[in-house]
């Protein structure tokens, strides 16, 4: 449309200019005659280049007044004798992402619609007070701000220009909405002006008498073409949508976006990489993948390796077994912990028809996590996928059984058989946007607590190993973890691991104990690494180990549940979760919380260690010959354990 101006907001920490803005505001220049991009902070100087040959205009300003601010900034700059002879304006911000179907589509339709002024969206009026103090804040029926349109009639206004002239800006989110975005539409409305939204509001407030941008967002797009979907809808606390639906909003929307449209779904993935926790991402787009182990198609050329270190020898045997699911073009790299295990290695997996196996020894010194880091980053570098693993009996956890739980958990979450191998390979295929397949969490025995206390004392010790390799994205308290330190991962997807020079020093000497060490802190920091390098993390498992994972999950819910009703009713989960916290915030007040403090954890695990040290220490006199004199040894793992935990 000939002499029309947009006003587009701006922000972004540290200013940098994605892809999804670029595609935005190209798009938008097909209909709209001249773009200013208002700058609420900073903008990188290779963003204002791109900007710049797209022949936007920029205007940089202080980070105050949220985007009313910017608008009445925008319009100062451009100024009031060149705003009325406009033949549209509109207003926009960065919040949004599209347009998925070409914009031209709704401003035909709106443009033959009777109305002053028009949006993608009107909100219902809320009995909702956003600052509690303040009585004008509530929610009052509007079109919502993020793409407001006005027609020439408006803007010669002086109601218009009245509403700008006295603006107060504010800083915060709430009055920003309270008093600017919700009042706006009914201020004008007053003045006798007549609004219209493209989306059908008396179909949406049916379907939720609230934000249906957001909760009706798959909907909105699928039927009725909305060119815009809301970044929020992938930011959004999880718990927003459950009460009212199944929460597959998220995912639906990039599945159709994938398979049924021409914009580019990876200026979605790329913007949630960035500014997302990796366990939000993973929640709202369901990134888990139970996967065939009956059927699969052939693995195409993709370069494969195995990556796996071997401690006792009497596991060889199990682990050669699951590595002979890996196709046979797949290159081994084994990391063991003496020569006579190295041999015997050798000798086992020699005898399948593997690519190529090569064996390395290692100090006993880091077990696995020394394994990936100190002999693997060629490994990383050089293959497309590589399935990282280890042997594993875990003796800390008490009886045998539950370690061999545990290891077949890893284990068939990652090799079962040829066809489920060929199945996740197919996956990273299909997916290009998944860095990190790992297993399920683990929900059964003593390890319980991993779902909801996933860091549990390790939070500190995980933001020193970040650091200390120099990661940006979002701190994660619930990341998609590997429990187990085994998993599938693109071998690049891996390497921002080794922005460190690792060192045997880096790790502590043995007897090494059951928690808060650097290994048990790494074993946390795997998943960032993906997410560093661009990549999502998803949970991988096969069809048939996926039926007790639910079983399992279903059975501990709902025996958790009929505990909870009987005591604070029947609800839904949101509700339940609301009365638990108020109840035990309660009890907590009245000095009755029970739970246990960090330091008397850790003399806990200090004690437990003692026990653990004497247990390998037995172990290693039995399997390695003459052990060090008792006393010797008592005295190196108690300066150790007061390194680890302080006196």
């Amino acid at each position: 449309m000939k002499n029309t101006l947009a006003l587009y907001t701006f922000y972004e920490k540290d200013g940098i200019v994605k892809n999804d803005i670029l595609h935005y505001l190209k798009e938008l220049k097909k209909e709209i005659s001249k773009i200013v991009v208002i700058v609420n902070g900073k903008i990188s100087p290779e963003g204002r280049l791109k900007l710049e040959e797209l022949n936007i205009d920029i205007l940089v300003r202080e980070n105050k007044g949220l985007d009313f601010g910017a608008w009445k900034a925008g319009i100062e700059y451009i100024g009031w004798d060149n705003i009325r002879k406009l033949n549209g304006l509109l207003l926009c911000n960065c919040t949004c992402y599209g347009p998925i179907y070409p914009f031209k589509e709704m401003f035909d339709k709106m443009a033959l619609k009777d109305c002053d002024f028009w949006g993608i969206n009107r909100h219902p009026e809320l009995n909702v007070y956003l600052v509690p103090e303040n009585n004008k804040s509530k929610i009052l029926e509007h079109i919502q701000s993020y793409f407001l349109f006005f027609k020439p009639h408006l803007l010669k206004s002086n109601h218009f220009k009245k509403w700008w002239d006295e603006l107060i800006e504010y800083s915060d989110y709430n009055y920003e909405v309270g008093l600017h975005e919700t009042k706006f539409t009914a201020y004008l409305e007053n003045a006798g002006y007549k609004s219209a939204s493209y989306m059908d509001f008396d179909k949406y407030k049916k379907l939720f008498n609230d934000n249906a941008s957001v909760q009706c967002c798959d909907i909105q797009l699928i039927q009725d073409r909305n060119p815009l979907v809301k970044k929020k809808i992938f930011s959004t606390d999880y718990r927003y949508y459950l009460p009212l639906s199944s929460g597959s909003q998220a995912a639906d929307l990039v599945q159709f976006i994938k398979e049924k449209t021409a914009y580019n779904i990876n200026y979605i993935y790329d913007d949630i990489i960035t500014h997302n926790k990796l366990s939000f991402s993973k929640t709202v787009l369901h990134l888990n993948y139970i996967l065939p182990t009956n059927t699969s198609s052939v693995v195409k050329k993709e370069t494969i390796a195995l990556l796996m270190y071997i401690y006792y020898e009497d596991c060889i045997d199990y682990c050669f077994n699951y590595a002979k699911s890996l196709p046979k073009s797949s290159d081994i790299y084994l990391i063991v912990s003496n020569a006579s295990i190295k041999d015997k290695c050798l000798q086992k997996f020699k005898t399948w028809d593997f690519n190529n196996v090569e064996c390395q020894v290692m100090k006993n010194r880091g077990r696995d996590v020394a394994a990936y880091l100190l002999f693997g980053k060629d490994i990383f570098e050089k293959y497309d996928y590589v399935c990282c693993m280890h042997d594993k009996k875990s003796p800390s956890y008490g009886t045998g059984i539950t370690g061999y739980h545990y290891a077949e958990h890893c284990f068939k979450s990652t090799l079962y058989n040829t066809d489920y191998v060929n199945n996740v390979i197919k996956t990273f295929e299909e997916n290009p946007q998944i860095g990190m397949l790992v297993p399920p969490t683990l929900n059964f025995s003593v390890f319980y607590h991993t779902l909801g206390k996933e860091m549990w004392m390790e939070e500190e010790n995980v933001k020193s190993v970040l650091k200390m390799l120099n990661f940006n994205i979002p701190f994660d308290e619930q990341s998609v973890i590997p429990f187990g330190t085994m998993f599938w991962v693109r071998g690049k997807a891996f390497l921002p691991m080794f922005n460190h020079n690792w060192k045997y020093e880096d790790f502590p000497k043995e007897p090494c104990p059951a928690g808060c060490t650097i290994l048990h802190a790494i074993e946390r920091a795997y998943p960032f690494a993906p997410q560093e390098a661009g990549y999502l993390v998803g949970m991988v498992m096969p069809d048939c180990y996926a039926s007790v994972i639910l079983d399992n999950q279903l059975y501990m819910l709902r025996n958790l549940n009929i505990s909870l009703f009987n005591k604070f009713g029947v609800s839904d989960f949101i509700t339940l979760e609301k009365n638990i916290k108020i109840n035990t915030s309660a009890i907590s007040n009245n000095g009755l919380n029970n739970e246990i403090s960090i330091p008397k954890l850790r003399k806990a695990i200090r004690f437990y260690s003692v026990i653990e040290y004497y247990f390998y220490k037995f172990l290693s006199k039995v399997t390695f010959g003459k052990a060090k004199t008792r006393a010797k040894q008592k005295k190196k793992f108690w300066k150790y354990t007061r390194k680890q935990y302080g006196r």
